[in-house]
């Protein structure tokens, strides 16, 4: 069951990066490199949230241990 979850939150988050990429390719156009930036950016922010956002509605231990363990990796890098 824990594999179907996956799939699905891993589905919501491609689309909605999709979308996000598809949107500001309207909204910064060009080949420039804060243009590129921006979307790159956006499209990946947008589709960490989604993905997030998806595990926590579809209760998705594994993700929420995985967050876990990257903040305690984080902290202990910054000596927190």
């Amino acid at each position: 069951m824990v594999f179907v979850k996956i799939v699905i939150a891993a589905a919501v988050m491609a689309a909605v990066a999709v979308a996000i990429q598809h949107e500001m390719n309207r909204v910064a156009p060009g080949m420039g490199l804060f243009a590129q930036t921006a979307r790159l950016a956006a499209s990946i922010g947008a589709g960490l949230i989604a993905l997030a956002g998806m595990a926590a509605v579809l209760r998705v231990a594994e993700f929420a241990d995985a967050v876990t363990m990257i903040q305690l990796k984080v902290r202990k890098l910054l000596g927190l």
